[in-house]
């Protein structure tokens, strides 16, 4: 269970330009903020840490960038970012992802006894999740490119890479698909 204390600011800017009728328009939005997180773990791997109470600072920046055009069949390109940067004030669990071959007594043989040689290639590495606690600060990105068909359908990908609570587990991983958003004004 964490509160969260946040002052935000935006800094916004529109315009509107005329580049032969393809772009009819743009917006910048740049929204820093700096807050703080305090709390207590209600329960959960938390097996390391004698102390249960959550305190961090968290500072971020989020930015949007706004292309819109008079074409039909593409109405706005937009670019999105946001960073956090949480400092922790007191231990907390972190995680962490190895991967590894599993123990050689697991592994299947081969017909004349040769170990490994017909592993399929699922089973040839394992996943195993390690916990530890620290108080070294965290980092998280998010950063998106959509483009906006019309006000349901959008074409998007994006890119996610750092820590976020409850385990800080670190995520990296890259996203694409199509979006149909309803009850959305565009």
């Amino acid at each position: 269970m964490v509160s969260n204390g946040r002052l935000a600011l935006l800094f916004s800017t529109r315009g509107r330009a005329d580049l032969k009728g393809a772009l009819s328009g743009y917006a910048v939005d740049v929204r820093p903020h700096v807050g703080f997180e305090a709390g207590r773990t209600l329960g959960g791997p938390i097996g390391q840490r004698t102390e249960k109470s959550i305190l961090r600072l968290k500072a971020g920046l989020a930015g949007q960038i706004r292309f819109e055009f008079e074409r039909p069949q593409l109405r706005a390109i937009v670019l999105d970012v946001d960073f956090v940067y949480r400092q922790l004030y007191t231990e907390e669990t972190f995680g962490w992802w190895a991967t590894h071959l599993p123990p050689p007594e697991t592994r299947r043989k081969d017909e004349d006894g040769a170990p490994g040689a017909t592993i399929a290639s699922s089973t040839l590495f394992t996943r195993t999740m390690f916990t530890g606690t620290g108080r070294h600060p965290r980092r998280y990105l998010n950063a998106a490119v959509r483009f906006v068909f019309n006000r349901y359908w959008e074409l998007f990908a994006s890119y996610v890479r750092g820590e976020l609570p409850p385990r800080f587990v670190r995520v990296d991983k890259m996203q694409a698909g199509f979006a149909f958003r309803l009850g959305t004004r565009q």
